[in-house]
């Protein structure tokens, strides 16, 4: 009896461990990354680099009301980093290509850098509206 309880108790544990260690492995441990392009006040934008400038961070998005989200990049390195690129961004396109923005793809929309989500760095941008609808 003692060994069946105890079997018991230790396929219990095992199968706890396993389940857990494979969610585990689910969940991103690695940053995320970006391509940079840079944009200028009307709409036009080139890759920097010819897209060969990534930067690493995390994507995130703040709710700037409750149905309006602005997803941005939180980069690592914050405004040091976001002042590098912008320099690089004029130095390759000239001083109209004054915005260093981050993409994930090609068609990727226009998003912004943030440093944290009260510092959001200026550039062009979309607001999302999340309209839910029921029935």
């Amino acid at each position: 009896m003692f060994y069946k309880k105890n079997f018991k108790q230790k396929f219990v544990s095992m199968l706890f461990m396993l389940t857990f260690s494979f969610f585990v492995y689910l969940q991103k441990v690695y940053a995320d990354e970006a391509f940079v392009y840079c944009a200028q006040d009307k709409n036009n934008w080139y890759w920097l680099s010819n897209k060969s400038v990534k930067v690493t961070g995390e994507w995130r998005n703040k709710k700037m009301s409750q149905i309006l989200n602005l997803r941005f990049f939180k980069i690592d390195g914050g405004n040091t980093a976001v002042q590098a690129l912008q320099t690089q961004c004029i130095q390759e396109f000239g001083h109209k290509y004054k915005y260093a923005q981050p993409a994930d793809s090609y068609f990727s929309g226009w998003y912004l850098f943030g440093i944290d989500d009260d510092n959001i760095i200026a550039g062009l941008f979309e607001i999302y509206n999340y309209n839910p609808r029921i029935g």
